[in-house]
């Protein structure tokens, strides 16, 4: 069962035969709709929703997948009571200010709230296994609450970072972390064993220069700029929608970055790393069927012989 209202900005003209809708002034988008082509369910329906701005339909409906097209077309959208929220995870002195943004649209909390000092150096030591199964399971429960997690935070927060990103992996959770250094912005959806994730990603970083990420941490009171955190932020709102509509966020599997300074961009693919130790063991698992399918061709080959 799903609640649609007409989207602000969106004009519609209804005549004897056609629905028209409209949006935009040069970017345009416009759709026409033939009453005589549609089903009169379709066109009672829409009718309803031109008159009273919101209607539910149910997905046992034929039309529902019509309404639901719609949608994806940027014509339509959900009633927010419906939809699950976001969990955004911010640092400590950030919550005020993503709060006051998002409104009532997200769960906002604070990091160390979410993970505490001494989870993160449990996830990230990676050695006691029972007490990783507790605080998985601890996690789980909270997760499953919410449609799609979020973090912000900044790059100097790394053992945050790398731990957060192994609890994802975890516990089998879909994520966008995005992450500031200096007036850069870095945003990138994860879903792990179908994508790079951030240790992947740090990596791709850390190619173009000396050494690790760790040997480059020496300050630690570095702020996040007003620019910079609104350009993140304005990037997860649209994720949220983008979410609730196609069912996936468009940066999956992709890294944005900006640079503040000199507007420079750069939207590239976040692959997945050989060398990363979240995600070696997938790799691990292709490499291994990938040999014993090679050793079954070399064993139908000398039978033949």
């Amino acid at each position: 069962m799903k609640t649609y209202i007409i989207k602000n900005g969106t004009k519609i003209i209804s005549n004897d035969s056609e629905f028209i809708l409209k949006r935009g002034v040069i970017h345009k988008s416009e759709l026409v709709i033939n009453k005589e082509d549609s089903s009169n369910d379709f066109v009672n329906a829409f009718q309803k929703l031109i008159e009273k701005k919101t209607i539910t339909i149910s997905k046992e409906y034929s039309i529902y997948d019509d309404f639901k097209t719609l949608t994806k077309f940027g014509f339509l959208t959900f009633a927010k009571k419906e939809l699950k929220k976001p969990l955004v995870i911010v640092e400590d002195e950030l919550v005020e200010k993503v709060t006051s943004y998002f409104g009532q649209h997200s769960k906002v909390i604070s990091a160390s709230e979410f993970l505490t000092s001494k989870e993160i150096d449990m996830l990230n030591e990676d050695k006691n296994i029972l007490k990783l199964s507790i605080i998985i399971e601890q996690k789980k429960s909270i997760l499953k609450d919410f449609e799609h997690v979020y973090l912000l935070t900044r790059m100097l927060n790394l053992s945050l970072l790398r731990g957060f990103n192994k609890l994802m992996k975890l516990t089998e959770t879909v994520n966008t972390i995005a992450f500031f250094d200096n007036e850069n912005v870095f945003i990138t959806c994860i879903e792990h064993g179908e994508t790079g994730c951030y240790e992947c990603l740090e990596q791709q970083l850390m190619s173009h220069f000396e050494g690790f990420a760790d040997s480059y941490i020496e300050q630690r009171d570095m702020d996040v700029s007003s620019s910079e955190l609104l350009f993140a932020l304005s990037i997860v709102k649209k994720e949220f929608d983008n979410i609730n509509i196609y069912g996936q966020s468009s940066l999956l599997g992709n890294n944005i970055h900006f640079n503040m300074n000199n507007y420079e961009y750069s939207f590239n693919t976040n692959r997945i790393q050989s060398c990363c130790s979240n995600c070696a063991t997938f790799n691990n698992t292709l490499f291994e069927e990938q040999n014993i399918r090679s050793v079954n061709v070399l064993k139908e080959l000398m039978a033949s012989d």
